[in-house]
């Protein structure tokens, strides 16, 4: 079992990684992928601003960028703005129906 010292500098070592990408460049992302939602629509699919759904796609965008699973990635995004559109008859739409939005976002954002 390792000790605690070694365990400790593997945490530290490890924060970045399930942390995103440090603070400036986490706002920046957040920012970019907040103007593409709005640009996207994303106004006319939920009452919840584009600001606040854009931290989580911004840490999948940096998930992409340590696992470059593209497929992934795309369902991750559809799944977390199906979760977060209206569910205008009392039941949304599938996730996959969300999947060329995810596909626009990630061009937009430069990883399409």
């Amino acid at each position: 079992m390792p000790r605690g010292d070694v365990l400790d500098e593997r945490r530290q070592a490890e924060a970045h990684v399930t942390a995103g990408p440090p603070d400036g460049d986490r706002e920046a992302m957040d920012r970019r992928v907040a103007t593409a939602l709005t640009a996207l629509g994303w106004r006319s699919a939920s009452d919840e601003p584009a600001e606040a759904v854009a931290p989580t796609i911004s840490l999948l965008l940096a998930a992409f960028a340590r696992h470059c699973d593209r497929a992934r990635l795309r369902r991750g995004i559809a799944e977390h703005l199906r979760q977060h559109a209206h569910a205008l008859d009392g039941g949304g739409a599938a996730a996959a129906a969300w999947e060329p939005m995810a596909t626009e976002l990630m061009t937009r954002c430069g990883v399409g």
